[in-house]
């Protein structure tokens, strides 16, 4: 019994502009989604931000968001924390944070 395959087809006008509307509603109601932070981190978090090359020296971290232990590298300046970044080596993370830790960033 060979099924005949048709190609599929939008027939509701109009559904990705639905589809647009919704994901602004998803962003606007819970923050960026996972591939806008991967894509483009430093436009999210606080609006200013030291720059990370300012640094005294960077410390090796965990993030304690959840118990999968992602390595953090902790930039500091005069003893204080000026930024955070994901490891860019550590096998656990592979340079990347969750979107949890990323607002924990």
């Amino acid at each position: 019994m060979n099924a005949i395959r048709r190609p599929v087809t939008v027939e509701k006008p109009g559904l990705f502009e639905k589809t647009g509307l919704l994901r602004r509603l998803v962003h606007d109601s819970n923050g960026p989604l996972t591939r806008e932070l991967v894509l483009n981190p430093s436009a999210y978090g606080l609006p200013s931000r030291v720059d990370a090359h300012d640094a005294d020296g960077v410390v090796k971290s965990v993030c304690g968001y959840c118990s999968t232990g992602c390595n953090l590298n902790v930039s500091m300046k005069d003893g204080q924390a000026v930024s955070l970044s994901p490891a860019t080596r550590y096998p656990v993370n592979l340079g990347m944070a969750c979107p949890k830790g990323w607002q924990a960033l």
